[in-house]
């Protein structure tokens, strides 16, 4: 079996779980039980649970926004959202506990990092100096995940699309027309 699809079915499993179950009464064994493999089985693909909770976060942030070319912004924010929607007392409770700096890290860095790839979409070759491309790709990157984190905190009762709606005016008129106005000065 395909290693990448073996490790988000265990994840998968571990998710299921989790809505009746907190994370610290599961264990290694009830995963194993879950996903019907044995503990080697799991050992090869995470050294303990706490690493498959750091593997699915960055997994399930990752796999909606790397591939931001393929999409639109608004797109990918929704399906993290869902993500979150679909899943609120792991997300509270990861938030609320020893992985919160790991969930938001991601969480940053992919906005971080999509920030910067929509800056390129927008210049089309302009030129924008690299402190003002860090500090806005940043303050946006910092702005998202604080709302990425409030809809969890907030037991993600809003449709997802219904949020991601909600970032279109900051997004598109802050966003976009600050890099568009930023790189038009500097010409």
């Amino acid at each position: 079996m395909n290693p990448q699809v073996t490790a988000e079915y265990i994840a998968s499993q571990f998710k299921e779980m989790t809505r009746t179950t907190p994370i610290s009464d599961i264990s290694v064994s009830m995963i194993c039980t879950a996903s019907t493999i044995n503990r080697s089985t799991f050992y090869y693909y995470f050294k303990n649970k706490d690493e498959l909770i750091r593997w699915m976060i960055h997994h399930d942030i990752s796999s909606r926004f790397y591939e931001a070319s393929k999409h639109t912004w608004k797109h990918n924010v929704t399906l993290l959202l869902k993500e979150f929607y679909d899943h609120p007392s792991l997300y509270t409770e990861i938030l609320n506990g020893p992985h919160a700096t790991t969930l938001t890290s991601s969480l940053y860095n992919m906005t971080n990092t999509t920030n910067l790839q929509g800056m390129e979409s927008v210049l089309q070759g302009r030129e924008l100096d690299k402190q003002d491309r860090s500090f806005l790709s940043s303050f946006f990157a910092h702005a998202f995940t604080g709302m990425y984190t409030d809809y969890i905190r907030s037991g993600c009762t809003e449709a997802p699309e219904q949020y991601a709606s909600r970032f279109e005016p900051v997004v598109n008129h802050g966003f976009f027309e600050t890099v568009t106005r930023l790189s038009n000065q500097s010409e």
